[in-house]
C-alpha cells in the first residue's frame, strides 16, 4: 500500500496551484525513516497520471526484501503490481499522519493501491543521478536552485508522460543516501541528454536537462566514460580489447583501470539505462558496483540540508492525457483504499473504486464499508468496549446508510459507533452520521486515531457549516448529486464555482454562483431535488452513448465523448448537508485511540475551565453563543424562551456546571445584545437572528432517501464522479 498526494483543483480549477509552487518533502521523509517500527527506506514516486502528475510515497521495512517489491515469479515487468504488499498497512498509515502534519492543507492524501502493469514492460532509456567520487555537492548552489524540481519541470516540458524515482534511506557513512532516477516514456526515440531533446522534442527547456544536475555538483550515467567508445543503443567492436595491445593503445577508461569484456556489456546497458529502467520499477537502489570502478558514487551521501532538495511536490496539470502520444502504454491504474485528506477543489477521490467501499447504482452514491484502517479502529474500539464490561458489536453493512457499530454500557442506553478514520476531510459525512444517530433518537461516539482528530472533529460538530456570510451560513456538501425529476443533473462551471448552498435565518435554502447570484432556491424542509434551477443540466444519451449539457429549455450547449471531458468543463451541483440544530454536540461523545486505550475528548470550553466564578462563566458561554450562532438583523427578533433553551442546550455539552437559568442570562448577555423588560408578556431578544431556524429536517439526507430515489441510474453511474471505470 503507498500513500498518495493527490493536487489541489480536480474538480474546481481555480485551486489549481502554479507550476512555480513546490512543496519540500523533508520533513515527511525525515519524521518517516524514523517511525517504529524502523523504516529503512522511502520511495517517492513522481509519474505523469491522465489529468495530473501523480505523486506516491511507500515505505520499505529493515525487514522487508528488497531484491524486488515485484510479485512472485514474476517473468516481466508487465506482471508488476504494487498491490503485493511489502510492509504492514499499519505502517503505511503511521506515514500518512506524518505527511498530515508536515504537508500543507493544499495537498490532499490517500491511502492507495498502485498498479504499473499498464506502463508496459520494455524499456526506455532512464538516467540515474550520480556523484563523482572524488566530488562534492555544491551546497552553495541549493541556496538559489532545486535540482529535483527543476528536473520535474524540465520533464513537464516535454509534453510526454515521465517518471521520477526517489529512494531515501538511512546510511551507514552518511545520514542518508539517496537514489534518484528519471525516464521520458517517447513512443519513438530514446530521450537521454540534451542532444536527443533537441533532436526529438518540438517542446522543452533552453539548457540540457545534464546541466540541472551538473551545476549542482553531480553528473548522470550519460557522464559515464563509455560513452566515449559507443553510442546509446548500439555496440560498438572496438570496446573489446586485449591486455596484449600496447599501452598507448588502450582507451583508458580511468587510470589504468581496464575494462574486462563483462564490464563493457554492464558500462553500455549502464549507459543506455535498461538496468536502471528494470531496476526503477522493481524499486531497487541497484547500486552497481561498477559505477564504482568508473568513479561515480551511484547513491548519493546527504545530510539534512542537502535532503531537502531531494523531493518536493511540484504541481503539473495536462489538459489532455500524456499517454494518448505514447501507444501501448497507459497511465498507473490507483486504487483508493481510504481519503486521509481531500484536496481542495476535489469533490471527491479520483482513483478506482476498492475493495472497501461499494456504490449505490440508484442514487450514485458510494458508500464506504471501511477501508482496513477504518475496520481495524472499528475492531479496536469494539474490543475495547467490550473489555469494560460493555456490549459492544459491529454493524453489517449492505450498502445502505447504517452506523458503523453499536455500544450499549451496563447501566446505560444503546448508543451508535461511528468511527471517522479519513473522513474528515468531508465534513457532511460525520454531520450526516451525527444526523442519523438523532433521528434514530440515539446517542453517538465517534472514535478517530488521534487527539488532534479529535480535537478537530469537534469544532466540525460544533459549527456544522463553512462559514458565516451575508446571505446565510455556507454549508457543507454531501457526496450525492442533484437528481432532478427527468433524470439530469444540474451543473456549474466548473472554472471557480462548486455546489455553493447557503442557509438563512427564515429556512429558506439558495444556490449561488461565485457572484452571488442565485441560481435556485426553496425551503430547507423540502427537498433540492424539486427546485427549479436556471443552471444547464447534464444528461446522458443512450443512442449516441454520449454526454451532453443542456439548458432549462433542452437546448443542448455541448456535447462531450467521455464523462472525464465533461467534468473538466462542468461541475456537478451536489445535495446540501442541511443542519437540523444550531450545534452537533448534544449526544456526543468522541473517543480518541492513545496506546491500549480509547481516551475520551473533553469538549469543555476554555471559558468555562479558567472562569474564577459562575458570573464570569456566564458571560463567557453567552458570548460564545451569541457570537457563533446568531447574527445582527435589524428589526428582527428572537423569542427569550428560544434564545434561553438553546443557550442552555450550548452549556450542556461545553460546561462541566450547571447551565445558567433565565435570570441569569438576562443579567450576563453581553452590552450588545438588547433584550425586552422582564416583564414583558412575549420577551424577545430585539434586532438580531439565529443564523438558521433548529429543528429542520432535511429530505435529501440519505437515511431519510432509502428506498425513495428514482433517479436515472445511468445518469447517477457516469455523472456522479465516483464511478472511474468508462475510457
Amino acid at each position: 500500500m503507498a500513500l498518495r498526494l493527490c493536487l489541489p483543483g480536480r474538480d474546481t480549477v481555480d485551486h489549481q496551484l502554479s507550476p512555480e509552487t513546490a512543496f519540500p518533502l523533508t520533513n515527511t521523509l525525515i519524521k518517516g525513516l524514523s517511525q517504529p517500527p524502523h523504516v529503512k527506506e522511502l520511495e517517492v514516486l513522481a509519474i505523469s497520471g491522465e489529468q495530473q502528475l501523480e505523486y506516491f510515497i511507500t515505505p520499505r521495512l529493515e525487514s522487508a526484501p528488497i531484491a524486488s517489491r515485484a510479485v512472485p515469479f514474476q517473468q516481466s515487468l508487465s506482471e508488476y503490481s504494487s498491490e503485493t504488499p511489502t510492509v504492514p498497512d499499519s505502517t503505511t498509515d503511521k506515514l500518512a499522519g506524518v505527511a498530515s502534519k508536515h504537508l500543507p492543507e493544499e495537498l490532499g492524501i490517500e491511502l492507495c493501491d498502485v498498479d504499473l502493469r499498464s506502463i508496459r514492460m520494455w524499456p526506455v532509456t532512464t538516467g540515474r543521478v550520480l556523484l563523482e567520487t572524488n566530488g562534492a555537492l555544491r551546497q552553495s548552489h541549493f541556496d538559489w536552485n532545486d535540482p529535483f524540481v527543476e528536473t520535474v519541470r524540465h520533464l513537464a516540458a516535454t509534453a510526454r508522460p515521465f517518471v521520477v524515482q526517489l529512494l531515501v534511506g538511512s546510511g551507514s557513512r552518511a545520514k542518508y543516501v539517496a537514489t534518484l532516477r528519471y525516464a521520458i516514456l517517447h513512443p519513438n526515440y530514446a530521450i537521454a541528454s540534451g542532444r536527443d531533446e533537441s533532436e526529438h522534442l518540438d517542446t522543452g527547456r533552453q539548457h540540457p536537462i545534464e546541466h540541472i544536475w551538473q551545476n549542482a555538483g553531480l553528473r548522470t550515467n550519460y557522464d559515464l566514460p563509455i560513452s566515449e567508445f559507443a553510442s546509446p543503443g548500439l555496440w560498438a567492436s572496438h570496446l573489446y580489447w586485449r591486455a596484449l595491445e600496447p599501452e598507448d593503445q588502450k582507451p583508458r577508461l580511468r587510470k589504468r583501470q581496464y575494462m574486462e569484456r563483462s564490464d563493457s556489456r554492464t558500462a553500455l546497458d549502464l549507459y543506455t539505462g535498461t538496468t536502471e529502467y528494470r531496476a526503477l520499477f522493481h524499486g531497487r537502489p541497484s547500486s552497481n558496483k561498477l559505477y564504482e570502478k568508473l568513479g561515480f558514487h551511484a547513491r548519493i551521501p546527504l545530510n539534512d540540508y542537502t535532503l531537502r532538495l531531494f523531493g518536493a511536490v511540484v504541481p503539473l496539470y495536462y489538459t489532455e492525457s500524456p499517454w494518448d502520444s505514447v501507444p501501448g502504454r497507459a497511465a498507473p491504474v490507483i486504487t483508493t483504499r481510504a481519503v486521509i485528506r481531500q484536496a481542495p477543489g476535489t469533490e471527491h477521490s479520483h482513483g478506482h473504486t476498492s475493495r472497501s467501499s461499494s456504490t449505490d447504482h440508484t442514487s450514485g452514491v458510494t458508500v464506504n464499508t471501511g477501508s482496513e484502517g477504518h475496520d481495524q479502529l472499528l475492531r479496536f474500539a469494539v474490543e475495547y468496549f467490550r473489555g469494560q464490561g460493555d456490549d459492544a458489536w459491529i454493524e453489517t453493512q449492505d450498502g445502505t446508510s447504517i452506523p458503523d457499530g453499536g455500544h450499549q454500557p451496563i447501566d446505560g442506553r444503546v448508543r451508535t459507533i461511528e468511527v471517522e478514520f479519513s473522513s474528515l476531510s468531508k465534513p457532511a459525512n460525520p454531520l450526516t452520521n451525527y444526523a442519523r444517530a438523532v433521528a434514530a433518537d440515539r446517542p453517538v461516539e465517534f472514535v478517530v486515531t488521534n487527539q488532534q482528530k479529535a480535537r478537530r472533529l469537534s469544532e466540525m460538530l460544533r459549527q456544522p457549516w463553512k462559514d458565516v456570510t451575508d446571505t446565510g451560513v455556507h454549508l457543507h456538501t454531501q457526496t450525492a448529486t442533484v437528481h432532478l425529476p427527468t433524470g439530469q443533473i444540474p451543473v456549474v462551471p466548473a472554472k471557480g464555482d462548486e455546489s455553493n448552498w447557503y442557509l438563512d435565518a427564515t429556512g429558506e435554502l439558495t444556490l449561488r454562483d461565485k457572484t452571488g447570484v442565485v441560481l435556485a432556491s426553496g425551503s430547507a424542509t423540502e427537498s433540492v431535488c424539486t427546485l427549479e434551477y436556471d443552471n444547464p443540466r447534464y444528461e446522458y444519451s443512450e443512442s449516441d452513448e454520449s454526454h451532453r449539457i443542456v439548458t432549462a429549455d433542452g437546448v443542448t450547449k455541448a456535447t462531450y465523448r467521455t464523462r472525464s471531458q465533461l467534468l473538466d468543463k462542468w461541475t456537478l451541483v451536489h445535495t446540501p448537508f442541511v443542519p437540523g440544530h444550531l450545534h452537533c454536540l448534544s449526544g456526543v461523545y468522541i473517543y480518541y485511540q492513545s496506546g491500549d486505550e480509547l481516551v475520551e475528548f473533553d469538549i469543555q470550553a476554555s471559558w468555562d475551565r479558567t472562569a474564577e466564578s459562575a458570573t464570569e462563566r456566564f458571560r463567557g458561554g453567552l458570548r460564545e453563543f451569541v457570537e457563533t450562532y446568531t447574527t445582527e438583523a435589524p428589526g428582527e427578533s428572537i423569542l427569550y424562551s428560544t434564545f434561553q433553551e438553546e443557550c442552555q442546550s450550548l452549556f450542556a455539552v461545553r460546561s462541566h456546571h450547571e447551565p445558567p437559568n433565565k435570570t441569569h442570562i438576562g443579567r450576563a448577555l453581553p452590552d450588545a445584545v438588547a433584550v425586552d423588560d422582564p416583564s414583558a408578556s412575549d420577551r424577545k431578544i430585539r434586532d438580531r437572528t439565529l443564523l438558521y431556524p433548529p429543528g429542520l429536517r432535511s429530505p435529501d439526507l440519505p437515511f431519510h432517501k432509502q428506498g425513495g430515489d428514482e433517479s436515472n441510474p445511468d445518469t447517477a453511474d457516469t455523472a456522479s464522479g465516483e464511478l472511474d471505470e468508462e475510457d
